[in-house]
């Protein structure tokens, strides 16, 4: 005799003492799947990247642009929430010690609270906050127009033009604002010590020396990359994966014209923007 078929019937069909035991394993089993689902997309997703990062030619310009609207543009941002929390770190370190103690400590506790958590975690907060969800509107946005289609229409891969110049430009120029920002903020305990509370110069630059070692600039270098990660990655590997259509047409290399006008215009993408005629979507 065999087992009943329990996959095609609703969990309320069945009585109370079984429909709970279905219910709570069927939640597991769906939560299960979602997980393995969500891991599977990013491993493709990978895959889609490495091999995107052959083709050269299409990413290499772009990683320019992209690298001064990721770190150029957020360098203000980046240095001002990093010295405002630095300066009150020293602050409240200097108010809450206790009498006797010897006020380098000052200068030695916003050393390590700024290089090791609030610099390279403010720094990889503002890049998700900022950069995350303008990448993720940009990309959204290019979906829903069809510019995206239109790449493909090209002949240019979406994940190599798209991806993989924020992904170089993300990953150059986090550690750089880390480095401004560990400055900002190190300098701004110092001038809010020396000219707000009562720390001597050369007391706050003693505590900077006291107990320094070279592998906490390199752990506020690698610290933000995590926080970074936080931000929605799930997005760009869903708007730019190519249509089933279109699919065999991204990945074919364009076609070569004997005119020098035509080759010229064939080795440089364009660049997507609703000002471009192919771009324009036009209401029926």
């Amino acid at each position: 005799m065999s087992a009943p078929d329990l996959t095609e019937r609703p969990t309320e069909t069945f009585p109370v003492v079984q429909a709970g035991g279905l219910r709570f394993f069927r939640w597991m089993g769906h939560r299960a799947l979602d997980l393995l689902g969500g891991i599977g997309a990013r491993v493709l997703f990978v895959g889609e990247i490495r091999r995107a990062l052959r083709e050269g030619r299409t990413w290499r310009r772009e990683v320019f642009h992209q690298m001064r609207a990721i770190g150029v543009d957020s360098l203000p941002l980046t240095i001002m929430v990093a010295a405002f929390i630095g300066g009150v770190i020293a602050i409240q370190i200097r108010y809450q010690l206790f009498p006797g103690i010897q006020l380098s400590i000052v200068g030695l506790s916003t050393r390590q609270i700024v290089i090791l958590e609030t610099g390279p975690l403010l720094t990889g907060l503002v890049l998700a906050g900022r950069v995350g969800a303008k990448m993720t509107a940009e990309i959204a946005t290019m979906r829903v127009t069809e510019q995206i289609d239109a790449l493909e229409t090209l002949a240019f891969d979406p994940v190599a033009y798209l991806v993989v110049p924020r992904l170089i430009a993300a990953i150059v120029m986090l550690p750089i604002l880390t480095i401004f920002a560990d400055i900002a903020g190190v300098c701004a305990g110092l001038l809010s010590s020396v000219l707000v509370a009562d720390v001597q110069l050369a007391q706050f630059l003693e505590g900077m020396r006291l107990g320094y070692d070279q592998f906490q600039v390199t752990y506020s270098l690698i610290m933000p990359r995590s926080s970074a990660g936080r931000s929605p990655s799930s997005a760009p590997s869903r708007a730019t994966r190519p249509s089933a259509a279109r699919r065999g047409s991204a990945r074919a290399p364009p076609e070569r014209s004997s005119s020098p006008r035509s080759r010229s215009s064939s080795s440089t993408p364009p660049r997507p923007s609703s000002s471009h005629p192919i771009f324009r979507h036009e209401a029926t």
